[in-house]
Formats: structure tokens, sequence, C-alpha cells
């Protein structure tokens, strides 16, 4: 694999999906990789996988809001200042990405990847 960073996200939600299309918009220097979590599970022993965002850089596995954050901080100006909600401690992020993963089903699931290539 490359140097970019590899983001891995639920490719049969809509929110994920949505999201990520937008976050592929603003990565104009192309710093990342997506892989639908399907596709990476192929390549990955599945029972180790937790079902939730991931974001793999130089070798080091985050999850969760602290991957969100990560990504925001290696975008461009104004979604890198995102970055300063790492001052929130991780459980209550935490708690708060659970909470929108849980009740994600509100914003439309979809049987097919809505990410646009």
């Amino acid at each position: 694999m490359d140097a970019r960073k590899l983001v891995v996200y639920d490719d049969e939600c809509r929110l994920c999906s949505g999201l990520l299309n937008y976050v592929k918009k603003q990565d104009t220097k192309q710093l990342f990789t997506y892989m639908g979590r399907a596709d990476f599970a192929t390549n990955t022993e599945t029972d180790k996988l937790p079902n939730t965002l991931i974001y793999i850089s130089k070798q080091k596995v985050y999850t969760k809001s602290t991957a969100v954050l990560l990504i925001c901080r290696d975008l461009s100006f104004p979604y890198r200042l995102l970055y300063v909600f790492s001052i929130v401690p991780k459980a209550l992020r935490d708690w708060v990405y659970d909470w929108v993963a849980r009740n994600r089903k509100l914003f439309n699931r979809t049987d097919n990847c809505q990410l646009k290539r």
C-alpha cells in the first residue's frame, strides 16, 4: 500500500457513504484511499474487525471519534479546526459516535454504496 491513509467505512450506510463523498471532495491532495468494509473484510480477519469507521495511518489503526477527528485534521482549513474536539474525553466523544451509529437508520439505509468513484 502507498503512503496514503486508508479510510474503511460501512459501504451499506447512506450516512457513511454521503459523508465520505463530502470528504473525498475536500481531499484535494488525495491523502486518503477509501475502502468499503466488505472489501476490507476480504483482506482481513473479519472476527477482529471492529464495526465502525476505521482510519489507518502510519500503520496505526484508529476507530470511532478518533478516526473522524484525525480525518478532519488531515483535511485543509476549515475542517482541520474540528480537531480541537480531541480535547473532549474519548469516552464522551465515542458515546456520541455510538449514538449516531445506532441511530443512522434515521438517515436512510441503502443496499448499495453511494461513494462516487
